[in-house]
């Protein structure tokens, strides 16, 4: 065979062979391609599927926030302050403490009602959702803030609660010669409280929305996966009552930052 008829005849079976190798190499990289957007594509539905918890999360939150607020909150302070207002008319005329004392529990009986537990549901994004703050890295910030107010309003209703039942338990062994600086005193502390409750509150939402803000710009990545696309509506009587408290917030503290960009 010469080396001409030799070429001529090994030409087609290298050809044949590189065709082979190349589709061999062209078939695995779709398959990996496509193992690989299946990966990302349930990768990107479970990370939708969580941020969905989160919002609906937010929701709850915020619901549950704007009903104690608005129930408990806003009225427990007025009524507190002004009881302090009124209990100085009445400081020089001892014989108007008793019916004084009464009004308590009927003109202001929002200072005098218990406050019930408190639930918020905690989303610490670094231990259940870490792939956001790949995406806004301030969401671990303020998550924890979020946690934090969440709690510190637990701790203030609940000594809302051991206050006022330290107060009753003094008025079921009051003296006839009641003592106007001891319930002077129990009123202040209320009215503390009442501020407390307030500016607590306050903060708590702030981080509630501006962590609902953050969620909705990077669930918009996301326009084009599969699944559940949910959208918080945020209550109608939100906007006043954070009027409402921010007002409150500037009277008790003047230096009270103004809202954030997010809120």
């Amino acid at each position: 065979m010469t080396e001409q008829q030799f070429f001529v005849a090994a030409v087609p079976v290298f050809l044949a062979a590189f065709l082979g190798f190349a589709l061999g190499l062209f078939t695995d990289w779709l398959k990996t391609r496509r193992e690989n957007r299946k990966v990302s594509r349930e990768r990107q539905e479970k990370e939708l599927t969580q941020l969905d918890g989160a919002a609906a999360a937010l929701a709850y939150n915020i619901g549950a926030l704007l009903h104690t607020v608005v129930q408990l909150a806003l009225p427990h302070r007025e009524a507190s302050h002004a009881a302090a207002a009124a209990l100085r008319a009445v400081e020089n005329n001892a014989t108007q403490l008793p019916a004084f004392r009464k009004s308590m529990h009927s003109e202001f009986k929002a200072m005098m009602t218990r406050c019930p537990e408190q639930y918020f549901v905690e989303v610490e994004f670094f231990k259940e959702m870490p792939f956001v703050l790949a995406k806004d890295a301030e969401l671990l910030m303020r998550s924890g803030w979020m946690v934090n107010y969440a709690r510190a309003l637990k701790e203030i209703l609940s000594e809302r609660n051991k206050r006022i039942d330290m107060n009753a338990s003094i008025d079921m062994n009051a003296r006839k010669d009641l003592d106007f600086t001891m319930l002077e005193e129990q009123i202040r502390i209320q009215a503390q409280i009442g501020d407390t409750e307030v500016v607590n509150s306050l903060m708590l939402f702030e981080q509630f929305l501006a962590i609902r803000k953050k969620l909705q710009k990077i669930a918009e990545g996301y326009k084009n996966v599969f699944g559940a696309h949910l959208k918080m509506v945020l209550p109608a009587q939100l906007d006043s009552t954070l009027l409402n408290l921010r007002r409150i917030a500037k009277a008790v503290v003047p230096e009270f930052p103004p809202p954030g960009p997010e809120s």
